[in-house]
């Protein structure tokens, strides 16, 4: 796959208020490493004027998103377990607990695609039902 490459991703969130979607669309960097695919990206939050660097590192069963700026956090998603960060904003931390449901992966020649299904705790309170869906294709 090329390294210049368009990123789709699109989150859905569930709860009892309702269903809440996000999609972005951007271009960034990708390579492959050690078996593991690498996405790298920038996005302005709402809120804020810098960017945020997110990086992902994307294996079969595994996905970690690493995002670095006016917010900080490493939330890994591992097939079937749970983990917990912390998300760091000019505000404070909040603690994040992610209960990783199901990773699907496809990886094609020139296109790479993940479904992440997960459950979300805020401060050890139930929050929602998530999906993510990560598009990958060449730029140009």
């Amino acid at each position: 796959m090329n390294k210049d490459v368009v990123i789709k991703v699109s989150g859905l969130q569930s709860s009892e208020g309702g269903e809440e979607t996000v999609e972005v669309t951007t271009v960034g960097s990708y390579y492959y490493k050690n078996n593991k695919h690498y996405l790298m990206y920038e996005e302005v939050l709402d809120g804020t004027s810098a960017p945020v660097t997110n990086t992902l590192k994307i294996q079969p069963g595994q996905v970690d998103v690493i995002k670095n700026g006016s917010t900080h956090v490493h939330m890994s998603f591992r097939q079937d377990r749970r983990s917990t960060s912390f998300y760091c904003t000019p505000y404070g931390a909040i603690e994040v607990g992610l209960d990783t449901k199901d990773i699907q992966l496809q990886e094609m020649e020139e296109e790479l695609h993940v479904r992440i299904r997960y459950g979300v705790e805020m401060s050890n309170e139930y929050v929602g039902d998530c999906s993510i869906r990560i598009d990958v294709t060449p730029a140009g």
